[in-house]
């Protein structure tokens, strides 16, 4: 079987509990910021900014997750850019991210290691 390519390199802002803080009291849930993401081509792009603390983004990849099953069952070759504020927990990041786009699209493949890396670090 042929492995599907997806490229890994802007979190749903729809938190109910951000209500107060970073949404106007009262808010509604149609009132907050949702996943909006169409690819007219064949490569579609992300680029996904997420808090430092990896496992702090899991709520907030899921839509993409589902986004990119859709778009790799359609045959397309998405680039994912992912980025944490310094970068610095960005390949943690995009670990989990990939850790969970294997668990729903096995066919994806392995990462190999970035450089510097550890060479057991591969997801």
């Amino acid at each position: 079987m042929a492995l599907a390519r997806c490229h890994l390199g802007c979190p749903v802002w729809s938190n109910r509990d951000w209500v107060g803080e970073s949404f106007a009291a009262g808010a509604k849930p149609s009132e907050f910021l949702h996943l909006h993401a169409v690819s007219l081509g064949s490569r579609p792009f992300i680029r996904y900014i997420g808090h430092p603390d990896p496992e702090a983004n899991r709520p907030f990849l899921a839509p993409w997750l589902d986004k990119l099953a859709l778009w790799l069952n359609e045959g397309r070759e998405p680039y994912v850019f992912v980025h944490t504020p310094n970068n610095r927990q960005a390949p943690r990041l995009a670990r989990l991210f990939h850790e969970l786009l294997r668990a729903r699209c096995p066919e994806v493949g392995m990462l190999p290691p970035w450089p510097g890396e550890p060479s057991g670090s591969g997801s």
